[in-house]
């Protein structure tokens, strides 16, 4: 549903290296000696103009997350891809629903990952901006090159190198990630994702197999608004999902009926949001937003989709 906007989530993070990472860039250094052959995604920094840094992309943490919460999805209901499809072949739900024309029953058909992420002919209602460093980062000591071999699995010699990567060490990147039109079930289920990512059980970039990539993220601001509203009524102690707010698409879409859940502790009502028809509540500590996710978990434990089946 992208026609009205009735609810939006949006989360301010920072994201840190907790040791060597890197996001190739995907260029090879050529005939240049001074560059890796393995370097760091690279762009200007937004707010320093003309100063390059490197960055982590949006796409790189939206596909981490995605993987990850199918990861969760697929343990709780294996085999089944009602729940979720593999995006990758062609019994997936961009494959398996391009003919429909109704985007409601498009909707309702998909399984739950691509309910939240997309898929080829349906936009998902998660978006993630680019990660940005608090300083431009372009040089040591905060990013270090580091010299690797191939090795030979029979004999044991070297296959290729010595070649070199270059890699992060620290920094902080800050970003952003905005869910729209969401049910309570998807935030619990981004919140489980998203939990990993802040306790470094879910690294990002290259070599994750070989230790490179650990991160830890700390949620700085959460911010749940209800557009098409002029009063803050009890939103500061209650969070309501699409179904809540749009009874008269629940059987066209397949939402979840009267789907509200309460805070454990209640928010801060942003000032003057209502005067603008956007009533809108915040929490503004790690502790508080972990708060408001382990509420929205228990909506996804309660939450059972159509046509899965789950196990143990």
């Amino acid at each position: 549903m992208h026609k009205r906007r009735v609810n939006e989530l949006t989360l301010h993070l920072t994201i840190k290296p907790d040791g060597p990472m890197l996001i190739k860039s995907g260029q090879e250094a050529g005939a240049d000696p001074t560059l890796p052959q393995m370097s760091f995604v690279r762009t200007y920094h937004p707010d320093y103009p003309g100063e390059r840094t490197i960055y982590l992309p949006g796409s790189s943490l939206k596909g981490v997350v995605r993987s990850h919460c199918e990861r969760i999805i697929r343990t709780l209901y294996p085999n089944d891809t009602h729940a979720c499809c593999d995006p990758l072949s062609r019994d997936s739900c961009g494959t398996r629903h391009r003919s429909m024309t109704d985007t409601a029953a498009q909707y309702k058909a998909m399984c739950l990952a691509c309910k939240i992420f997309g898929h080829m002919v349906n936009a998902g209602h998660l978006t993630t901006r680019d990660a940005y460093p608090t300083e431009p980062l372009d040089s040591s000591p905060a990013l270090e090159r580091r010299n690797n071999v191939a090795i030979d699995r029979l004999s044991g010699g070297v296959a290729v190198g010595p070649f070199d990567m270059e890699v992060a060490l620290s920094g902080e990147f800050k970003t952003r990630l905005a869910l729209v039109n969401f049910e309570l079930w998807q935030v619990g289920l981004l919140a489980l994702a998203l939990r990993d990512l802040a306790e470094g059980r879910l690294p990002l970039g290259f070599a994750k197999s070989r230790g490179l990539g650990q991160v830890t993220a700390t949620f700085e601001q959460l911010e749940i608004a209800y557009p098409g509203h002029f009063d803050m009524g009890d939103k500061t102690e209650v969070l309501y999902g699409v179904g809540a707010l749009a009874p008269d698409l629940i059987a066209d879409y397949g939402y979840v009926a009267d789907d509200h859940i309460t805070y454990s502790k209640p928010g801060t009502p942003v000032s003057g949001s209502a005067a603008w028809g956007r009533p809108a509540v915040a929490f503004t500590s790690h502790d508080a937003i972990m708060d408001v996710f382990q509420v929205a978990v228990a909506a996804w434990a309660r939450f059972v989709p159509q046509e899965a089946h789950p196990h143990g």
